[in-house]
């Protein structure tokens, strides 16, 4: 059996559980059976913990110590990064055929800041200075790209910050993401991929299409302090590719041949209504590309993270990006990562 196989039948995983007083690992599971944890891009991220007792594996944890609000930490398949940081938000028991069991659910930062509702107004700050101001709020600043330019007023309207900071993230082509306890507000990072070859790989399925992708994005907006319009445009010139193939903009076979329009938002400049124009334009070329895998575990792999399939039959070997990732660690079936992913160019 190769290497590879190995890893997958028989995991490695550390769980650190607040409160528990000793870490759960493939060597000393104490009664856990089942581990999934599920991150994507501008969602909340998951973990769910299952133990059941009276497994006849060793030293049972003490159940009783579990608190909801307690911290978790999750590492699996041997890697250095924690695919979870988070809190325990609820615990749900069951009892079936004299066997007891209990579940921790668990969910990272942005769940905080979801919970919650403002109504606000900045004056002359630019995104980047709001989101590094709320994210103070909770302790969880992570890393904050910088944004151009400083708008004359930014206005919360009697929203969660969760769903304010993914408003700001659109306007700019950004992405929020939890990674290891902190939320970053990104510039999609499209370097470095993590290359998964045809032997890692036991299912790939996707589709490219260019049906849903305009020539080109035109932004009209109205600055009402000026009382003027402010209009913008973007096209294939404005794409970041993801990967080296041709874009799936200016490569011919269009479905969608005409332009879209985005009307009535406020943008204080030209340069601000270009850059919803561009970021808008990404968004709906990322979806020229689009698919699932499941694969042998990784740890390495995350959502927001760039993905290279190898190996696979000539012009169908693409380079992507991870929208989210699933890893699932159980006694029976392994260690299996599932990712969820979207493209911009063709496929290799």
């Amino acid at each position: 059996m190769s290497s590879a196989q190995d890893r997958w039948a028989a995991p490695t995983y550390r769980v650190d559980i607040g409160g528990l007083g000793q870490a759960v690992t493939h060597d000393a599971p104490q009664g856990m059976d089942y581990t999934m944890v599920e991150d994507h891009i501008d969602m909340i991220g998951v973990a769910e913990l299952s133990f059941k007792a009276g497994d006849g594996r060793g030293e049972q944890a003490d159940w009783s110590s579990f608190q909801m609000g307690a911290d978790v930490e999750v590492t699996v398949g041997g890697s250095d990064r924690k695919v979870f940081v988070g809190t325990i938000v609820g615990l749900k028991h069951g009892h079936a055929r004299g066997r007891d069991s209990l579940t921790l659910r668990c969910m990272d930062p942005l769940a905080k800041v979801m919970a919650s509702r403002s109504t606000q107004t900045w004056e002359g700050k630019t995104d980047a200075d709001v989101v590094n101001e709320i994210l103070g709020k909770y302790g969880a600043v992570g890393l904050i790209d910088d944004t151009e330019g400083e708008s004359p007023y930014t206005f919360q309207r009697n929203e969660s910050d969760y769903h304010f900071l993914r408003r700001l993230a659109a306007r700019n082509g950004y992405v929020l993401t939890a990674n290891e306890g902190r939320i970053d507000f990104r510039k999609p990072q499209y370097d470095g991929g993590h290359e998964v070859t045809r032997d890692q790989v036991i299912s790939l399925d996707y589709e490219q299409s260019t049906r849903q992708i305009p020539q080109t994005v035109r932004v009209i907006g109205w600055d009402y302090l000026t009382k003027q319009k402010i209009e913008a445009t973007a096209g294939a010139g404005d794409l970041e590719g993801i990967g080296g193939g041709q874009d799936l903009v200016s490569g011919g076979g269009q479905t969608f041949a005409g332009e879209a329009t985005i009307s009535d938002v406020w943008v204080a400049s030209q340069e601000a209504a270009k850059r919803m124009a561009v970021a808008e334009m990404n968004r709906l070329a990322r979806m020229g590309v689009r698919g699932r895998a499941t694969v042998q575990g990784s740890g390495a792999l995350h959502a927001g993270k760039p993905v290279r399939f190898v190996d696979q039959k000539a012009g169908f070997n693409p380079d992507v990006f991870s929208v989210s990732a699933r890893h699932r660690v159980s006694n029976k079936a392994g260690f299996l990562t599932e990712v969820t992913f979207c493209g911009n160019t063709r496929p290799r």
